[in-house]
């Protein structure tokens, strides 16, 4: 996740190139939950207030509605990068 233009919106940066501070999050929906529970982007980017995750959310149902049942192990999945707009 990073800030670029201050509205404290969070993104998946896939590829890793956007600038700004970045955080590893975990491709599990709980793992997304535990971390808007725990307000962990915030601390992680070093940000004040609450960022808008309804980019990262979204990004996790497209993933979740693409993925077939049984098919995801915990060897082939991979940590993303999160980083806020």
């Amino acid at each position: 996740m990073s800030t670029s233009d201050g509205n404290g919106a969070v993104a998946v940066d896939r590829v890793g190139n956007q600038p700004g501070r970045g955080a590893w999050l975990h491709p599990a929906p709980d793992c997304l939950q535990a971390a808007i529970r725990r307000r962990a982007f915030a601390r992680a980017l070093r940000i004040s207030g609450s960022p808008d995750v309804s980019g990262v959310e979204e990004y996790f149902d497209h993933q979740d509605r693409l993925a077939a049942p049984g098919n995801r192990t915990g060897s082939e999945e991979h940590e993303h990068t999160v980083k806020s707009r």
